[in-house]
């Protein structure tokens, strides 16, 4: 179960300097490995976006063959999410916002956790909304989405 306790919120104060991030990628399955979604793929689309918005990529983790559901025991979630409080980054960055978790009650507690300590989640395949609320909007129907298509693929699975 994810250890990462409530933090005093941080600020960050780098205004003049180029943006830190961690990247995290996330495979569900041997088959994505082979897929569009592969690690690789992921990791190449994280580097590019970061290239594009000279943001400098401190550090890549990932997690490979591990299906949402087990997102509390995620290794190197887990310690990206501590680097993130201890290294004071900026911003953590996904390809999309089911590589973090398709389960809501994970996601909203893994963006709340970044959120808390200063760190910005960013979704490189989100659109990109002017206020908080219309992210938390969008967040909610990305998500139950992800978590109605995993539940639909499990059901399939099992028939």
């Amino acid at each position: 179960m994810m250890q990462i306790q409530k933090v005093k919120k941080t600020t960050h104060e780098r205004s003049d300097k180029m943006k830190q991030a961690y990247g995290y990628a996330r495979t569900a399955t041997i088959k994505q490995a082979d897929e569009a979604n592969s690690i690789e793929a992921q990791i190449s689309r994280i580097e590019k976006y970061c290239k594009n918005k000279k943001i400098k990529l401190v550090d890549i983790f990932s997690d490979s063959g591990l299906p949402s559901q087990k997102i509390l025991n995620k290794s190197a979630l887990n310690e990206m999410l501590l680097k993130c409080i201890e290294n004071k980054i900026e911003i953590v960055i996904v390809t999309d916002c089911d590589r973090i978790s398709r389960n809501p009650t994970d996601y909203f507690l893994i963006r709340d956790i970044l959120r808390k300590n200063g760190v910005e989640l960013t979704i490189i395949n989100k659109p990109s909304l002017n206020s908080q609320a219309e992210q938390n909007f969008i967040d909610e129907i990305l998500i139950s989405v992800n978590a109605l298509n995993s539940r639909l693929k499990n059901r399939r699975k099992n028939q």
